[in-house]
């Protein structure tokens, strides 16, 4: 159980006058805004002092209440600030150097989903799925049969002023092979991949869904895990099988 000392040393650290004087100032307008302006107390407080003048315990009641309020809105506008929320906000195509021996033997061009922290919070237990990937055929969209929920190559931590892309798939320029961008330890053969993602001569459209999950711990502590960004990528192969054509739709 905290001292007396400890507590008035701990009031006395805290207690910083050009802080104080901020808060005040938020608060004062806050507050302000609360009592007499267009809120769910203000216009009822206002609409009932036309008729009666409230007595003193209600006065003091409605003080209390905007104390609250006001409070409230000072709290929300920093806290809300601090939750850690994560969205894909576009593709990327980047071409990579295969380096061995200090040469060049091949490129590689790595298709690219960009996550922004959309606050001020970095975010924490990050991870990337391939859901599933489906191939345009015949008219319509078929199930590749590649494994469902795959996870990705992907840092579990995302930070607000590092970029740090999802790697979704490769394209080796030699043999032109589309590879997903998994774990070293993922038993996945590359002929799986040669087979499923086959292209035909006259081009063709891969439609890959990644899911991103994290959580919304605040300030270093967990609390639940936050709803996860869903996004549909369709790649479309045409003449220049490196550079294909990218687009990308929030699922969520």
């Amino acid at each position: 159980m905290p001292t007396f000392s400890n507590s008035l040393r701990s009031f006395k650290d805290g207690l910083d006058a050009k802080l104080l004087w901020t808060y005040w100032v938020t608060f004062k307008d806050h507050a302000w805004e609360t009592f007499w302006g267009a809120t769910a107390l203000g216009i009822p407080f206002g609409l009932y002092t036309l008729y009666r003048s409230p007595s003193a315990a209600w006065l003091l009641l409605y003080l209390l209440c905007v104390s609250f309020v006001a409070g409230y809105y000072i709290w929300r506008a920093d806290h809300v600030r601090l939750i850690p929320k994560l969205s894909v906000i576009g593709t990327r195509l980047q071409d990579t150097p295969i380096v061995a021996n200090g040469m060049v033997y091949d490129h590689r061009t790595f298709i690219q989903l960009l996550p922004r922290c959309l606050t001020e919070a970095p975010v924490y237990e990050c991870a990337a799925f391939l859901q599933r990937v489906d191939r345009f055929r015949a008219g319509h969209w078929e199930d590749t049969g590649l494994d469902i929920n795959l996870r990705l190559n992907w840092g579990d931590e995302h930070h607000p002023s590092v970029e740090q892309p999802v790697n979704v798939f490769f394209i080796e320029h030699q043999s032109e092979y589309l590879i997903p961008c998994l774990p070293r330890d993922a038993d996945m053969p590359l002929a799986k991949f040669e087979e499923i993602f086959r292209r035909d001569a006259g081009g063709t459209t891969f439609r890959f869904y990644v899911q991103i999950t994290y959580s919304d711990r605040v300030g270093g502590h967990f609390e639940s895990v936050a709803k996860p960004v869903q996004v549909r990528l369709d790649v479309q192969f045409g003449n220049d099988p490196l550079n294909p054509l990218l687009e990308l739709t929030q699922l969520d």
